[in-house]
């Protein structure tokens, strides 16, 4: 009897020992859980990128194994431009949790845009009948260290069918032929920062880049200074090797990240404000007008209706404050660069949305009015990608707009498909 009850004494706190480190645990998890969503709710209510990702950093050092404490640092990351750190956080909360379908829909997209990859595109472009372009064009981008970026673009285009012309020289005539572009950069990746140096330029005119990005409390500031940078807008420019030497400035607030494709994010406002300064040139000389130009666009979204729906207005103004006068074969003035002011106003609206895991749309529709020359056109573009989710992305591009610097009555219409391979 005594032997008996001693074994029964001694169970009785080994099973309670047993129940209360279970309990202990599932509180443990239970306080985890009510922390993230607490948490998650905290940063639902807030735009400011640098206190998230502060909170999330302290949060991953206490849960380094939960995937979405990991998934919520690739979107932080995401949000503050620190693509590497992004990718690796959605990689790690994958390797967790590999069926998340949202982490691995944001880690697919962004790797397609800001990860290595090799891209490839095709279009058609016709301008209002006028002339028929053949545009292909190659970019490919690499992580080479923990702080640079490699890349590289090349585009090529074929051109028939082009109305006749004052050329540079004077001369009347029709140009049909080819055309390249190219730009090799590096990319030093900084603290919440990047900056970009790049060897640009078309056929036998080289040029170069400078760029910085900054990230904010509230949006990004960019800086750009371009030097025959190439321009190829105007058919005269296309013609004759058009270039701009710009100096930009931009501040971008984005509010969201994109997850799946779609705007998920605190805020449903994002928008732009940017202006650039521009000296045109043609042939060998880099002088043949000037331009002011400012860039607007705000956007609001239907996060509590529909995440992908959203209206928006953009401002898109040139002002030429210079534009040069030659003297033709014959003796009369022209304009080699017949550089007008425009002023356009748009208003769109945009729907995104997965039609299935794989399967993505945007579509915009609109118009647009120029009110110097009194013109005004619809517009709609919209892409259909196809995403393994693994190595490709397939898709296919339509746009049909108005070409707002070759006068009243022009327009374009311009489809093709891309491919790009995440490696």
């Amino acid at each position: 009897m005594q032997t008996h009850r001693l074994k029964t004494l001694t169970a009785v706190p080994l099973l309670a020992l047993m129940l209360a480190l279970g309990l202990s645990a599932s509180a443990a998890r239970a306080n985890s859980e009510t922390e993230l969503l607490h948490l998650e709710s905290e940063l639902s209510l807030t735009t400011w990128k640098f206190d998230a990702h502060d909170r999330l950093s302290r949060l991953a050092e206490r849960h380094p194994s939960d995937a979405r404490v990991l998934a919520n640092m690739g979107v932080a990351d995401e949000r503050l431009g620190r693509w590497r750190q992004s990718l690796e956080h959605y990689e790690r909360s994958l390797a967790i949790d590999p069926e998340s379908i949202d982490t691995l829909k944001a880690k697919s997209y962004l790797h397609a845009l800001e990860g290595p990859h090799l891209r490839l595109d095709q279009w058609y472009r016709d301008t209002s009948n006028q002339e028929t372009q053949w545009i292909s064009r190659i970019h490919a981008r690499e992580f080479v260290t923990d702080h640079y970026t490699v890349g590289a673009t090349y585009e090529h285009r074929y051109i028939e069918g082009s109305i006749e012309r004052q050329r540079f020289d004077g001369t009347l005539g029709i140009f049909e032929g080819h055309r390249n572009r190219y730009e090799a950069y590096v990319e030093r990746a900084h603290d919440f920062a990047s900056t970009r140096l790049s060897l640009l330029g078309q056929e036998e005119t080289p040029g170069a880049a400078l760029a910085h990005i900054k990230e904010l409390p509230v949006g990004r500031l960019l800086l750009r200074g371009a030097y025959h940078d190439p321009y190829w807008v105007l058919v005269e420019a296309l013609a004759d090797e058009g270039t701009a030497d710009r100096l930009e400035a931009a501040w971008i607030y984005e509010g969201h990240s994109h997850v799946g494709g779609e705007f998920k994010g605190p805020s449903p406002v994002t928008g732009s404000i940017g202006t650039r300064l521009n000296r045109y040139g043609l042939d060998d000389d880099s002088h043949v007008a000037e331009s002011l130009e400012i860039l607007i666009e705000l956007r609001y979204r239907f996060l509590d209706f529909w995440p992908g729906l959203s209206v928006g207005y953009g401002f898109d103004a040139e002002y030429a404050s210079l534009t040069a006068t030659r003297t033709d074969i014959n003796g009369d003035s022209f304009h080699p660069l017949p550089l007008q002011s425009t002023q356009v106003h748009s208003w769109d609206v945009s729907l995104s949305h997965d039609l299935t895991h794989h399967l993505h749309f945007d579509l915009t529709t609109g118009f647009s009015y120029d009110n110097r020359i009194d013109a005004s056109r619809p517009f709609v573009y919209g892409t259909l990608i196809r995403d393994t989710l693994n190595s490709f992305q397939l898709g296919l591009n339509f746009e049909f707009n108005q070409e707002s610097n070759r006068g009243i009555n022009n327009t374009f219409t311009q489809f093709g498909g891309f491919l790009v391979w995440r490696f």
